[in-house]
């Protein structure tokens, strides 16, 4: 009894596989030379400096940049610079220095970046120096900005110092690791405990980026000579250029919140804030919102603007705030 011969394959179909298969190949090659190009695109050429330097004139406006020194620039397996010596200028023509970097260098892996994962290998930003105006009306100023990343119990946390005037600061955020040795990763967490001390005032609270959209800084702590406060707030967006910012704080050894309800318009300037600070009726709560103020008229001291004084419950918050339209009620005389 004979066999039944196999079925042939149509001419079409041999056709359109091998068509496939050559389409396969040629983006294959494609890939492959792609990625021989971007292995051996880095460097320290006059070329690539170049490309810093405009990368960083355009953060600073268009401002003319020189740098001293390309240590190196990649783009494959890992895509950034390594550079030092960074000048932001005033003018091209005998302009002086605006900014300084003494040294900057970033990286991320380049199918990290491809596949919108931003993920860091490497970060680092040291003596970075502003004169007034710059970024601010003090001078400021940056020591350094790094990953200290603790091996032995892979908890990492992202770090830095500095100065703004005169007055001191440094922060502290926990950062997500993965990856294993020499192949590290690093990310911001969505829920990552911090702590930010600047002159005289420390805080410290787990700050999480909600899935929603919004932001929350839970358990927080301000600590400022013999004023205290801890509580929740809550930072979201309104729409362009608008922020709405509510909670409760409450104050060392009270048990009456104070709620701000407060919508910054970052459309005026100064911003403008319209709101309400609502209480329950007790002069300790008058006297929070006070401390709440002085706070932030500390806060506006360090950053470079005076604050002024008009009275006893009323402050001049014209050259960074207006606290005009936001209002202290009495939930209780509501009722």
């Amino acid at each position: 009894m004979s066999e039944t011969p196999p079925p042939s394959l149509d001419k079409k179909e041999v056709n359109w596989l091998s068509r496939i298969l050559k389409l396969v190949f040629i983006l294959l090659a494609f890939f492959l030379v792609g990625i021989t190009v971007l292995f051996n695109m880095g460097g320290n050429s006059d070329s690539l400096k170049s490309s810093v330097q405009n990368f960083t004139s355009e953060l600073f406006h268009g401002r003319p940049t020189e740098v001293d020194k390309l240590v190196y620039m990649s783009f494959f397996p890992r895509l950034g610079f390594d550079a030092e010596g960074i000048k932001v200028l005033s003018s091209i023509d005998e302009g002086y220095n605006i900014v300084e970097i003494g040294k900057i260098q970033v990286f991320m892996g380049f199918w990290d970046v491809a596949f919108r994962n931003p993920r860091v290998k490497q970060f680092y930003i040291g003596e970075f120096k502003a004169i007034k105006g710059a970024v601010g009306a003090k001078e400021f100023y940056i020591e350094k900005i790094f990953i200290d990343h603790d091996v032995e119990n892979n908890a990492a946390r992202l770090s830095g110092n500095g100065e703004i005037g005169d007055n001191p600061w440094a922060f502290n955020i926990d950062i997500e690791v993965s990856g294993s040795k020499g192949e590290y990763k690093y990310i911001l967490k969505n829920i990552a405990d911090f702590t930010f001390n600047v002159a005289d005032i420390s805080t410290k609270g787990t700050f999480i980026a909600h899935e929603d959209g919004y932001f929350k800084f839970e358990n927080f702590e301000i600590i400022s000579e013999d004023i205290e406060f801890n509580g929740d707030l809550t930072l979201s967006a309104l729409g362009k250029k608008m922020l709405k910012l509510k909670g409760a704080i409450t104050s060392k050894g009270s048990d009456n919140p104070l709620s701000p309800d407060l919508i910054f318009n970052y459309t005026k300037s100064p911003v403008k804030i319209d709101g309400v600070i609502s209480s329950n009726s007790s002069k300790q709560d008058i006297a929070d919102a006070k401390n709440i103020l002085l706070i932030l008229e500390k806060l506006r001291d360090i950053v470079g603007y005076e604050a002024a004084k008009k009275d006893e419950d009323s402050y001049d918050w014209a050259a960074l705030f207006d606290f005009s339209a936001v209002k202290i009620t009495n939930t209780q005389e509501q009722e």
